[in-house]
């Protein structure tokens, strides 16, 4: 997200699995090219900072998908709030174009940047999406761009305080664009 879209100055970490490590050390070429150096001393998380390479991130997360494997990161941005808050982790699960339905919330490339917002139409061409809180659709997007579906989504600690009016009307706007598919083919969600 811008939802979705990996953030150059935010992303903390991309944690991979034993079987990603290859993929991840594959990617130091990268900061070496650059004449730089990861800090870090945990081979399975992938630190931003102002050392790397801005893009790295969302390279890593865009090759591990491609190869097949999940790819867990922090989202950042409001375009798919309420129903993905910023800063929550997002698990994609790499599968075809074909394989989304309608009302999923997948991840496809633009850019360099993986945004991840919801399937409003899905087509032989390609897959068309928005995000829960955009008021225009990403447009359509090619086969070749799609990443997969998200799989899995751990919320970040929600703080209790009083809704601004704005962000009242942005929740309303995005349940409805939500209900809208079903609601126009008339079949309950």
């Amino acid at each position: 997200m811008v939802s979705g879209t990996i953030s150059r100055a935010r992303l903390h970490h991309v944690k991979a699995d034993r079987a990603v490590q290859q993929k991840v050390k594959s990617f130091s070429h990268l900061s070496s090219m650059l004449g730089r150096r990861s800090t870090s001393s945990c081979p399975t998380a992938i630190p931003l900072s102002p050392s790397l390479h801005p893009d790295l991130p969302a390279r890593v997360i865009i090759e591990l998908l491609r190869s097949g494997q999940n790819a867990r990161f922090v989202a950042r941005g409001a375009s798919m709030w309420p129903a993905i808050p910023s800063r929550s982790r997002v698990e994609i699960e790499p599968c075809r174009a074909a394989q989304l339905q309608l009302g999923e919330v997948a991840a496809f490339e633009s850019e360099g940047r993986v945004i991840v917002h919801r399937v409003t139409r899905v087509t032989a061409e390609g897959v068309c999406f928005q995000g829960d809180n955009c008021n225009r659709p990403d447009g359509h997007v090619p086969v070749s761009q799609v990443l997969g579906r998200m799989r899995a989504l751990e919320r970040r600690p929600l703080r209790l305080r009083w809704p601004r009016q704005g962000q009242i009307l942005r929740a309303c706007r995005a349940l409805m664009r939500r209900l809208e598919p079903w609601l126009s083919h008339g079949t309950p969600p």
